[in-house]
């Protein structure tokens, strides 16, 4: 099995949605923000891990 990147940089981004502040959101379309998507693998599974643990890392399940 390989690990779901995809997944991971999803749940962040709704993590981070869910504690926005509305000035918050006044910045980010001011000023705009760089997506999940420009962080690395790694980057992302380091965050993913800091809040939900290494045990709830999602998997793609590989055809063989």
């Amino acid at each position: 099995m390989k690990v779901d990147y995809n997944k991971m940089r999803c749940a962040l981004a709704c993590f981070e949605a869910e504690q926005i502040e509305t000035e918050e959101v006044y910045e980010l379309l001011l000023n705009g923000i760089a997506g999940y998507d420009d962080n690395t693998n790694q980057e992302i599974k380091d965050m993913f891990v800091g809040l939900w643990g290494k045990d709830q890392i999602p998997y793609i399940k590989e055809d063989k």
